[in-house]
Formats: C-alpha cells, sequence, structure tokens
C-alpha cells in the first residue's frame, strides 16, 4: 500500500490508480480524490511559473532575500495532519504542519494570528 499525506497533488489531470494492483490512500492534502482531510483548492503558490513553491502567507513566506508579507494566505497552512510534527516550522507556526514541500522545514510559511496572546486589567 502506498499512503500519501500533507501534500499538494493540485493541478493534476488524472486519477490516481496503482498498476500493480496494490491501494493508494491520500490523506490531509490537497486534491480532488478523497480521503480523511482532503480538499480541492488553489495552494496559492507564491510563484510557481518560476518554481517557487512556497505557500502565500500574510504572516511571511520565504522569498528570495529574507521574508515577505502576502495579501493573502494559503489554505494548505497548518492544514496538514493534526498529528504530524510541525516543530521545524518557525514562529508562528499555528501548532500544525503546512502542506507540501516545506511542511515542517524552516522554509514553512508562517501562520497568521494564532501564536498571540492577549491579557487586560493590567494597570
Amino acid at each position: 500500500m502506498l499512503a500519501i499525506g500533507n501534500s499538494i497533488l493540485h493541478g493534476n489531470s488524472r486519477d490516481f490508480r496503482s498498476l500493480s494492483g496494490g491501494s493508494i490512500t491520500i490523506s490531509h492534502s490537497i486534491t480532488r480524490e478523497a480521503g480523511i482531510g482532503n480538499f480541492d483548492q488553489d495552494p496559492l503558490f507564491a510563484d510557481p511559473g518560476n518554481g517557487n513553491y512556497h505557500l502565500r502567507s500574510t504572516a511571511g513566506r520565504l522569498g528570495p532575500h529574507g521574508w515577505v508579507h502576502d495579501a493573502v494566505s494559503s489554505p494548505a497552512i497548518d492544514a496538514g495532519d493534526p498529528g504530524a510534527d510541525f516543530s521545524r516550522e518557525t514562529v508562528p507556526n499555528g501548532g500544525r504542519v503546512n502542506l507540501g514541500a516545506y511542511g515542517n522545514t524552516p522554509e514553512a510559511s508562517r501562520s497568521g494570528g494564532s501564536d498571540l496572546i492577549f491579557a487586560s486589567g493590567f494597570d
């Protein structure tokens, strides 16, 4: 059995099939295939035409000269398997792995707003 997870399989022209008769499961991924946590949306890559598959993020994504902030955030940020390791993603990381090639790496796009602490009642 082949298990695929935390992946972005967007824009494929056909369904996945095993030519050897084995089974394939896809979960927590951007795909048209059915599976736990799967959904089909544009992943909002930074510049796929030029090979930049970092995810756009209002909180920051790695660009050629450091971290840049986009006007929109990818739905693939923090969309991975809740049990998957995300410890290599920089803060703020949302406490959940990103989908795609940069998930759980220091190059993972950052999450917006989830690591903020609010307090009131200070004099």
